[in-house]
């Protein structure tokens, strides 16, 4: 397989986006217009709709300062390339933009309607219907979420601020998992997938985030809150003292808890075997899949590292596609 990619060059310095041979590819590529007052401006790759891979750009290498005007080239003589559509704009585009000319751009009626219904998740209580884009009043519907995506697990945080690192310890925190029936690949256990904890911290996790801030800063989430002790080693919570007052709990199924519209609530007191009565011990728990330890304490790793964003995922699920392989101890 030889080399194929997109380059758009910026003086000495390009954006570089590869992807597969005998693939239909919907790739966007959007210069955003230079703003002096901006921290940063970006040129970023769409793949599917989808922001996947961003070069920012310093004023004089693109955008109005635009150092030369050059042709568009488009080819490769290690493959052959069939164009099927082509939109150029004398302006940059919204990610809202791009996301509508991907689904206009779908193979005939039925797959721009998959695609329409696959991307309205935005509820307008004012006008009681979906929407593709989020708006003042068009909210993000985290059960219709889970409805379009049921091979994902939807996580929420519900807290009274956002962790600014990893010493900054949120008391009052809660999480919710959803996860939708009729998954292919990661099929929902039912009331198993679908939980809540309640009482617990969450905080930064890593050096290396820290410097992503709030878009994508690593999480541990702690719902070992046993009225005792410390959960796990975080004995230097500042201005808290472990207290029965507060202490985590957990509620299992699709019933346990409803959604208020901002929040989740639970909908029944707790069991006791839901609530948390030593951090060490086996109650108050909950495990992910049908093999993975029930836990409590869980870390969110988000990898943007060289402003990726779904890039990896998405180069990950192409090679497993064309390449299927299964290790010894997965086929054993």
């Amino acid at each position: 397989m030889g080399k194929i990619d997109t380059e758009v060059l910026a003086t000495n310095s390009y954006l570089y986006f590869p992807y597969s041979e005998e693939d239909k590819i919907e790739l966007d590529i959007n210069i955003n217009k230079y703003n002096a007052n901006a921290d940063t401006n970006f040129i970023m790759s769409y793949e599917d709709g989808v922001p996947s891979k961003a070069y920012a750009y310093e004023y004089g290498t693109a955008g109005d300062g635009l150092y030369h005007n050059n042709t568009i080239r488009i080819g490769s003589k290690d493959c052959d390339v069939y164009i099927y559509r082509l939109r150029i704009y004398n302006e940059s585009l919204k990610t809202e933009d791009i996301l509508q000319n991907f689904i206009a751009d779908g193979n005939g009626i039925s797959e721009k309607k998959i695609r329409y219904d696959r991307n309205c998740i935005y509820w307008d209580s004012t006008q009681e219907r979906y929407f593709t884009s989020p708006s003042p009043t068009a909210i993000l519907d985290p059960i219709k979420l889970a409805e379009v995506m049921p091979d994902v697990k939807i996580l929420m945080l519900d807290t009274p601020v956002f962790t600014t690192g990893k010493k900054n310890f949120v008391q009052g925190t809660s999480l919710r998992c959803i996860h939708a029936d009729g998954g292919n690949i990661y099929t929902s256990r039912g009331d198993a997938d679908n939980w809540l904890f309640t009482n617990g911290f969450h905080s930064g996790q890593g050096t290396t985030s820290d410097n992503y801030g709030q878009s994508a800063r690593n999480v541990d989430f702690l719902f070992e809150v046993d009225g005792v002790n410390y959960p796990t080693k975080k004995k230097n919570m500042s201005g808290y003292t472990p207290s029965e007052n507060y202490v985590s709990k957990v509620y299992i199924g699709k019933e346990a808890s409803t959604w208020n519209g901002t929040t989740w609530e639970p909908a029944r007191e707790a069991e006791e075997n839901e609530i948390c009565d030593n951090w060490k011990g086996d109650k108050c728990k909950v495990a992910l899949t049908e093999t993975s330890v029930p836990n409590n304490y869980f870390n969110l790793k988000v990898n943007v590292a060289s402003s990726e964003n779904v890039n990896n995922a998405l180069f990950q699920k192409r090679y497993d596609d064309f390449l299927i392989y299964n290790s010894p101890a997965q086929t054993a």
